[in-house]
């Protein structure tokens, strides 16, 4: 209430008591830069703080001070234009209390003029409007903010009526679907909808439910896109005379996407997982199975139903399962198993090795955890080991044998050389006398012999392991076979120094005349390993070879009195390079080789082999060799035995020897002169032809395989373009079975082996050139 001053009595104090009790500070002032008071109502302690004689001629403070420096000049310059235009001025600005208390005050005022309009002061009102302004502050910050929120939603808020029509809608429509808020507030959002049929069924739900969330409908912006879309509304009864749909629009369109990778994602995977050859499976918080592929289906017999009604307890022995204990502790401490080995139970019982590793994961939303699991089928795999360490040890022993072999060949070679080379360096010594001279000569061809032995089981056994072994059918005389075989070793004991120990034989009362058809030359390689062996290792008792007559069988033997193969080494010493002990080699000698040759021979020859034997109780080794139909006898034999020590006729024979070692020709050319031949030499297969185009009566060629230029094969073929009827002996030191097959392809009547003994010569000879 604003009063003028020729109305305001000074000494009305029912006056002034209104002017008191009014709600804000009455005030007179003149009108300059300090606002200086002449009058000011008690409120303004209220107000301010300072009593009206505080402010009243400025004599405490002057009122211009208590208004804020920065609002000041403001308030000075609207009330000097309101004044200038004769107008009440409204002011609103703030000032500091006399409690250092901002306030924000409103001043309403008008300026007085005398009769001779004269600006004499100032009247007004002053209002404590800080509450006021507060709430107004309050207001216009959250009007801002929920403009902001609704101008920068990127979800489009909107209203409607149920009909359609588009009451409000925020400016983020444009980013959805292109149209700015002006252009659809007053439309209806039918024209949005791909299908209206959606809006329909949506607004059937809301019917029923009064709030639909995460509804989704297909809207069309408007250049035309679909765009897929989330929406979430509910009804709204109250703030207007009609029901208003208020709802908030959300682009689904890459969620969708997201979505329907991450099921195809999910499918791949999936397909993984039930195609992976690897048992996979999961199992829950209490162990029970969550998922399982087909392979760990497979691997343990269930179906998949069955198996999810299971815990893993239910597959693994009882024993174990304190393991699935420590399963557990291990995935809680450290979150994952590696090669875990574990014992699976089949449904149909049988027992599974594996090996586990899995990882827990750990669902924090849900506050569950979910173990997954790969598992190995680890029994082939343990079996494999095994192999492979058994494999291992084999290859070790092997390793070791093969080494103690060659230490012992290197052995069993330079022993019989150091004779030869000894003795036959004393033979040089002219002073011998003539026993000497036999003795010497005598140790030389022993030891000639053992050397030869020791290569040829090292030959037999490599073809033995090539394949290459032939088998030539002859008729074997038993008895007879037998006793030169007891004949050979009688006479072989006497030189190792054994004539003590007894060889014998113990025949059946089969007919001398009786025979069976095998390899003869095989058979007694099968007798002088094994009579070599009795031999080395018995030094007192017997020797005895026999045989006994078996359906279909003979079976052959051999018994000694000597040292005795322990039972855990019967099998071993059938390998190649064993004995029963390695000290044995030390102490007896030998390549480890025979043992192995005779069951292979044995096999090849279609028999079989076993032993009978203890320690220091002798051995007996026992072979059989097939025959088919009854047992056959030949009265022929005897003339056979008759022309055995006969010499072959070579008188005034031409024979040509087509041999590039020098010291070889001289041996045969020794030997052959003997029988009153007449020898021709050719060094090399070229030689050889020429010598037999330009000497057509030569007799008989003793053709090496292995020459200079071109090889004896080739010199043999050519020959025989021009020569049918000559006699051609091929002569090689080539230890191969196919050998011996080429020389007759080639055209070679014959053949003999290296090194060539004057026995098996002549007796080739005789073949033909009868005496």
């Amino acid at each position: 209430m604003l009063l003028k001053s020729n109305n305001i009595s000074n000494n009305s104090e029912n006056y002034l008591e209104l002017i008191n009790n009014l709600p804000g500070m009455i005030y007179r002032c003149q009108n300059d830069p300090f606002w200086t008071m002449k009058f000011i109502s008690n409120r303004s302690v209220e107000l301010t703080g300072f009593t009206p004689e505080e402010l009243i001629d400025n004599k405490r403070i002057a009122f211009s001070d208590l208004i804020f420096e920065e609002d000041r000049i403001k308030v000075w310059e609207d009330v000097q234009e309101a004044l200038k235009k004769r107008e009440k001025y409204t002011l609103k600005y703030r000032i500091l209390t006399k409690n250092h208390e901002i306030k924000w005050v409103g001043e309403q005022g008008y300026g007085v003029w005398n009769e001779k309009d004269e600006l004499i002061f100032l009247e007004g009102i002053i209002m404590d409007i800080s509450l006021q302004e507060q709430y107004k502050n309050s207001l216009e910050k959250a009007e801002e903010r929920y403009r902001n929120i609704f101008e920068n939603l990127l979800d489009v808020y909107y209203e409607s009526t149920f009909e359609g029509k588009i009451l409000e809608i925020s400016p983020s429509v444009y980013h959805l679907l292109g149209y700015t808020r002006e252009e659809l507030i007053g439309n209806n959002v039918s024209m949005q909808y791909k299908d209206i049929a959606q809006r329909n069924e949506m607004i059937n739900l809301l019917s029923e439910t009064q709030s639909v969330h995460n509804y989704h409908i297909t809207l069309l912006s408007k250049s035309g896109k679909e765009v897929e879309v989330g929406i979430h509304v509910t009804i709204d009864t109250k703030s207007r005379e009609f029901p208003v749909m208020r709802g908030i629009l959300r682009d689904i369109t890459e969620l969708m996407q997201m979505q329907a990778s991450l099921e195809e994602r999910e499918k791949y995977y999936r397909s993984l997982f039930t195609n992976a050859p690897s048992p996979f499976f999961s199992l829950n918080n209490n162990f029970y199975f969550e998922e399982a592929n087909p392979a760990f289906l497979e691997m343990t017999g269930y179906h998949y139903e069955e198996l999810l009604q299971k815990s893993i307890f239910d597959l693994i022995p009882e024993n174990e399962h304190v393991r699935l204990d420590f399963i557990r502790q291990e995935l809680e401490k450290n979150r994952k198993i590696d090669n875990f080995e574990l014992n699976l139970v089949h449904k149909d019982g049988e027992i599974i090795n594996i090996l586990l590793s899995g990882n827990l994961c750990i669902d924090t939303h849900a506050d569950t955890c979910i173990s997954q699991f790969i598992a190995t089928n680890f029994s082939q795999r343990k079996l494999l080991e095994e192999e492979l360490e058994k494999a291992k040890r084999k290859a070790e022993e092997s390793d070791r044998i093969k080494s103690a072999f060659l230490a012992n060949m290197s052995h069993e070679i330079r022993t019989p050389m150091n004779a030869i080379m000894g003795f036959s360096s004393l033979l040089r010594d002219e002073t011998l006398t003539y026993e000497e001279r036999c003795t010497y000569i005598d140790i030389i061809l022993k030891r000639g012999n053992d050397l030869l032995q020791i290569i040829s089981d090292i030959i037999d056994i490599s073809r033995i392991e090539a394949g290459d072994i032939r088998i030539v059918i002859d008729k074997i005389f038993v008895n007879k076979f037998l006793r030169e075989i007891t004949g050979e070793y009688v006479k072989i004991k006497k030189l190792k120094g054994k004539d003590h120990i007894s060889i014998r034989n113990s025949l059946q009362s089969l007919d001398d005349n009786v025979y069976i058809e095998s390899d003869k030359v095989r058979l007694s390689q099968i007798f002088e390993n094994l009579l070599s062996n009795a031999l080395k290792f018995t030094q007192d008792g017997y020797i005895e070879i026999g045989y006994e007559i078996l359906p279909g069988f003979i079976e052959f033997y051999v018994r000694d009195t000597g040292i005795g193969i322990p039972p855990d080494k019967h099998e071993i010493i059938f390998e190649r390079f064993r004995q029963a002990t390695d000290s044995q080699a030390i102490d007896y000698g030998g390549t480890g080789l025979g043992l192995a040759i005779v069951k292979s021979l044995v096999t090849i020859l279609g028999g079989s082999l076993r032993l009978d034997s203890a320690v220091n109780s002798g051995s007996t080794f026992y072979f059989t060799i097939p025959f088919s139909g009854k047992l056959k006898a030949d009265h022929s034999a005897k003339k056979v035995e008759m022309i055995e020590h006969q010499k072959p006729n070579l008188t005034n024979r031409k024979i040509l020897i087509a041999e590039d070692e020098i010291n070889n020709y001289y041996y045969l050319e020794s030997v052959i002169s003997r029988y009153g031949a007449k020898v021709i030499w050719a060094t090399d297969g070229y030689s050889a032809i020429e010598m037999m185009k330009n000497q057509p009566d030569i007799d008989l060629v003793l053709m090496d395989i292995k020459m200079p230029g071109i090889d004896g094969f080739i010199a043999t073929r050519k020959i025989r373009e021009f020569n049918q009827g000559v006699v051609i002996i091929a002569q090689t030191a080539y230890a191969m079975s196919h050998d011996r097959e080429r020389a007759f392809q080639s055209g070679c009547t014959d053949y003999i082996s290296k090194p060539i003994r004057i026995e098996s010569l002549n007796k080739m000879l005789l073949k033909y050139f009868p005496a």
